[in-house]
């Protein structure tokens, strides 16, 4: 009976201490970014909540929970690489500009953060047994330096592990959005201790039918994307600050021997082209030089067709990085006209791949 008395006093004294210091350490409520409305998952899911992981989209794809294979299986074209691709294209408008009277084009957009590449967009769609279709790859990854991590390990997990990875994200996110309004976080660190919000991770959410980034949230900025960004950049300035002029026009890129084989082994006719961007890393001249390098005018074996979006006008949410919500809208427009302007046969005949048995 004392230790029981003794729990409840210190369990009482405990919380009523952490809301005191709350009150008067942290950013007071109307200070602060309101907390984002929980999706309605019927039409959209948390791919990203960067307190918890940045990887329950990779699970989500390539493992095919949720039945996400439905709406994947239904797309024409796949938008695959980066958080690039990720931020920068909408697959609804891609495929609302390439349709046609008699002839709708669906676009799925697989784009990923972590570094991913477009060979883990193939990847996906091996996994999901899905061949015979275009894709739409980025030719560069996020960061030349970097070795994608969110894809190997999704990779390494079965489809019990990776229902419960997500999960785990999921479910820390919803139990952080219910105490954000009541409880601070405390953060122990080397220089001290810190008040912050209880949810204090950014949120990225994604619809089911197309794939596209329907919210981005971050706890002291709020909501950034595809609204009001957190710091607004044009892109050309910023690559012309470091030392870039992004001036790449359409032609044809050699692309590396395995993607042309995966891309081979699914049948999956590639294209590829580039969002732009200025990241401040002291390589990003010579990677940017290197991408130019390997535009040629003619077709050649291991050449693909390649769509250049211009950079005049763009803006980033990040400094550069990745583009505003108003901005992928220009951006996919600037891609489907290339394609309706170049003959880049980036839409299969359905009909025809059926009889061919693809």
């Amino acid at each position: 009976m004392i230790w029981r008395t003794y729990w409840l006093g210190f369990s009482t004294c405990a919380l009523t201490a952490l809301i005191f210091v709350g009150r008067f350490t942290a950013v007071p409520p109307t200070q602060r970014p309101p907390r984002p409305d929980l999706p309605t998952l019927s039409r959209s899911f948390p791919s990203e909540y960067s307190a918890a992981g940045s990887d329950a989209a990779h699970d989500i794809f390539l493992h095919g929970l949720f039945n996400i294979g439905t709406p994947l299986r239904r797309a024409d074209v796949f938008l695959i690489g980066s958080s690039h691709i990720e931020f920068g294209l909408s697959a609804a408008e891609l495929g609302f500009l390439l349709s046609r009277p008699g002839h709708e084009v669906r676009a799925y957009n697989l784009g990923l953060g972590c570094g991913e590449s477009a060979g883990f967009g193939l990847e996906i769609l091996a996994k999901n047994r899905i061949s015979g279709r275009s894709a739409i790859a980025e030719a560069g990854m996020l960061n030349a330096a970097a070795t994608p991590i969110c894809g190997p390990e999704s990779a390494r997990r079965d489809v019990v592990q990776a229902y419960a990875s997500v999960l785990r994200i999921w479910a820390k996110y919803l139990s952080d959005w219910a105490l954000d309004p009541v409880l601070p976080r405390f953060v122990f660190a080397e220089d001290g201790v810190h008040v912050q919000r209880f949810l204090y991770g950014m949120l990225i959410e994604r619809e089911w039918k197309t794939g596209d980034v329907v919210l981005g949230w971050h706890p002291v900025e709020g909501t950034f994307y595809p609204g009001q960004p957190m710091r607004e950049t044009e892109v050309a300035t910023a690559s012309k600050e470091r030392g870039v002029d992004w001036k790449i026009d359409g032609g044809q890129i050699t692309v590396s021997g395995p993607l042309l084989q995966q891309a081979a082994a699914l049948t999956t006719n590639l294209t590829m082209t580039f969002l732009p961007w200025a990241r401040p890393m002291s390589s990003f001249e010579g990677w940017y030089r290197a991408q130019f390098a390997r535009i040629q005018k003619d077709p050649l074996e291991r050449t693909r067709c390649f769509v250049a979006i211009a950079a005049d006008g763009l803006l980033s949410w990040d400094g550069g990085n990745h583009l505003t919500g108003k901005s992928r809208a220009l951006a996919t427009k600037r891609l489907a006209a290339g394609f309706q302007a170049r003959p880049c046969d980036i839409v299969p005949d359905r009909a025809k791949i059926f009889e061919e048995g693809h």
